[in-house]
């Protein structure tokens, strides 16, 4: 164990001797400070513009002549019938199974467990406890992939 701890020392001091020597060396690292945003504007105070009366803009581009024309006729005529990979398609799920998955509520798991009053932040304090002592980091280090069986989402 001391030699982890003399290691990690050992370590640190290196990347501090190399930080300070990149500060000599006129290379400046340091961030200028976050410039200010202004306020919101209230919600409908920016006018839209009218889409019936839009003026359509059309680009005078040259496009490569070929055997399509923008109709559903041209369209039908070089796509003739269904095509195979159509037919053959299943139906499919898409399933996300990584260390998101651990909170059991869905996309966005590492932002909503600390919303409160929302469905995943009432399923992290039943599974893990409050977020403020078990956070996203804890569950992160907890998920297990081995766990997975693809038969059981079928």
């Amino acid at each position: 164990m001391n030699q982890f701890i003399m290691l990690g020392c050992l370590w640190l001091e290196a990347c501090a001797t190399a930080f300070s020597q990149q500060q000599t060396n006129g290379v400046n690292y340091q961030l200028g400070p976050i410039p200010s945003a202004h306020k919101p504007l209230a919600e409908n105070s920016v006018p839209m513009g009218n889409i019936q009366t839009f003026e359509e803009v059309k680009l005078d581009l040259p496009i490569t002549s070929g055997p399509y024309a923008p109709t559903w006729k041209s369209i039908e005529a070089n796509y003739p019938g269904t095509p195979e990979w159509l037919r053959d398609s299943k139906f499919g799920i898409w399933i996300h199974f990584g260390p998101q998955s651990a909170g059991e509520s869905g996309d966005w798991y590492a932002r909503k467990m600390y919303v409160e009053g929302i469905p995943a932040y009432e399923n992290h304090l039943k599974n893990y406890g409050h977020p403020s002592e078990v956070g996203y980091k804890e569950a992160l280090r907890d998920w297990n992939p081995k766990k997975f069986n693809p038969q059981c989402a079928s």
